[in-house]
């Protein structure tokens, strides 16, 4: 005898039964990958470009500090007269050709910078007057000719900018 099985009811009314979300991992590689690529095509066609231009950048900001900086050392030194005034400016001068130079500027003797120029007279006459203003405490008061020193200083240093400047813009080409 065989035994006759009712049929299953269907339901009318459900409940969805939650899920466990997982992540999509191979969607997430592939916008890894997508994006990689991206900013590698990005860099071999405008790399060169970004890096000049970051360069120039740093450049500027870097000479507008000094400038900023170095003016209010001078113009403290005017009002006041005092060496130490006068001391981190050149300090400062010296600081911000060591960075632009690339090469050990501020623990050289005015003498080593001067060779280290291709014995330029400006800076020569120059840090020479700076040295007999602070070490020789030859002037009590700014004259007119330590003025010129630190004037002088500074128009170097612009110099120096602006040749690395054309330098560096004119590297990527």
């Amino acid at each position: 005898m065989q035994e006759v099985s009712t049929p299953l009811q269907l339901r009318t009314q459900t409940t969805l039964s939650p899920v466990e979300e997982r992540f999509d991992w191979p969607v997430l590689m592939l916008w890894i990958v997508t994006i990689a690529a991206f900013i590698t095509l990005v860099w071999l066609v405008f790399g060169q470009t970004i890096k000049t231009k970051y360069q120039l950048y740093r450049l500027r900001k870097d000479h507008l500090y000094f400038n900023s900086r170095y003016n209010s050392h001078v113009d403290r030194f005017v009002k006041t007269g005092v060496p130490s005034s006068m001391e981190k400016a050149v300090a400062l001068w010296k600081n911000y050709l060591t960075k632009l130079e690339r090469s050990a500027i501020n623990s050289f003797t005015t003498k080593e910078i001067v060779e280290y120029y291709n014995d330029d007279e400006q800076v020569n006459v120059a840090l020479r007057l700076c040295d007999k203003a602070i070490y020789g405490n030859v002037t009590a008061e700014p004259d007119q000719e330590t003025n010129q020193a630190l004037g002088m200083l500074r128009r170097f240093a612009r110099s120096r900018y602006k040749t690395h400047r054309e330098i560096t813009g004119n590297a990527r080409t």
